[in-house]
């Protein structure tokens, strides 16, 4: 195939879970796509009815190649098939590493994944906690950005998977800044009028602090850091108070919520957006990988019940920066 067409990976997480069924459903609902291939990693042990049913339906709109990870690695650019099935005995985490190294490589243009548990990653042998500390330490990058898109507002995060005992001390002004940094690679995506909008960036402590009576992170961390980014050119607004910006009202105020910790940002979006839409992407990699923003339900694993919306949203948001010549800066694509 001509080497125009860029390669869009998918891994579908725990074969215990619903990756693969609602990577197979995204992928029936986007459909071919002109210039993009689409390469599926999942297991080659037994799968459920439900899965295989699914996969069979593959056959009706995509011309398929089934391959092994050896093939990928050697040829991934040279198949004529617009999906590639990787059927792999290799533990899903690895298949992360395969996935964000391809596309370090120029082999592939976005990595688009499912959910993966965090006792699953452990087991495949990896030290690192989760799909984000793999693709930091696979593009040898320090500080990555979780950020969630939502049809309703935005949402990225200045600390991940911390304990909270440990997120004080964590946000220093180096890396408040670098999240800053990361959430301009998004920006450009948006929509102008969305993209010309403010970030909103949450304080700490309940109230904002009230000026300094809960604590004085607001004023000796926060505020200089968002004067001097305003000085800069910068649009932010804050320390927003945490238990009343994400009123229905304030939704339309700012491109992009900065939230300093983990719940505090997932909380509210999961609780709007529910499971059925919203895209995670990872800010701050060389590569795009944009992800579902929900875990692995096991409990409903092979039922076919599983809800494929925020997976197409994420296939689909791989997709276009595929197409569109790849991520911001990203000098592998």
């Amino acid at each position: 195939m001509a080497s125009e067409v860029s390669t869009v990976c998918i891994t579908s997480g725990d074969s215990d879970g619903i990756g693969l069924e609602v990577s197979v459903k995204a992928l029936l609902k986007v459909g071919p796509k002109k210039k993009i291939r689409f390469a599926l990693f999942l297991s080659n042990g037994k799968l459920s009815k439900c899965d295989t049913a699914l996969l069979r339906r593959l056959q009706s709109k995509f011309k398929i190649s089934n391959i092994s990870v050896e093939e990928f690695q050697a040829s991934a650019k040279e198949s004529s098939s617009n999906l590639l099935l990787i059927r792999s005995s290799l533990a899903p985490a690895r298949w992360v590493e395969i996935s964000a190294q391809a596309c370090m490589d120029g082999k592939a243009a976005a990595l688009c994944t499912a959910p993966l548990s965090k006792p699953g990653i452990r087991a495949a042998g990896l030290k690192d906690l989760g799909h984000t500390e793999i693709l930091q330490r696979v593009c040898g990058v320090s500080q990555a950005n979780m950020c969630f898109l939502g049809d309703k507002f935005n949402v990225v995060l200045a600390t991940a998977h911390l304990p909270l005992a440990d997120v004080p001390s964590a946000l220093n002004q180096t890396l408040l800044r670098k999240t800053l940094i990361n959430i301009s690679e998004v920006l450009t995506h948006l929509p102008s009028t969305q993209r010309k909008k403010p970030l909103g960036i949450l304080g700490l402590n309940p109230h904002a602090s009230d000026d300094s009576l809960i604590g004085d992170f607001e004023k000796s961390v926060l505020r200089p850091l968002i004067e001097a980014q305003q000085k800069a050119g910068l649009a932010i607004q804050g320390p927003l108070i945490p238990d009343v910006a994400f009123q229905p009202s304030q939704w339309k105020r700012f491109s992009f919520y900065v939230a300093l910790y983990h719940d505090q940002g997932l909380i509210p979006f999961k609780m709007v957006h529910g499971f059925d839409s919203g895209v995670h992407l990872t800010l701050g990699l060389p590569i795009c990988r944009t992800s579902v923003d929900h875990g692995t339900a096991k409990d409903i694993y092979g039922r076919g019940i599983a809800d494929a919306g925020s997976m197409k949203d994420a296939l689909l948001w791989a997709t276009k920066v595929a197409l569109g010549g790849g991520w911001k800066g990203n000098r592998h694509v």
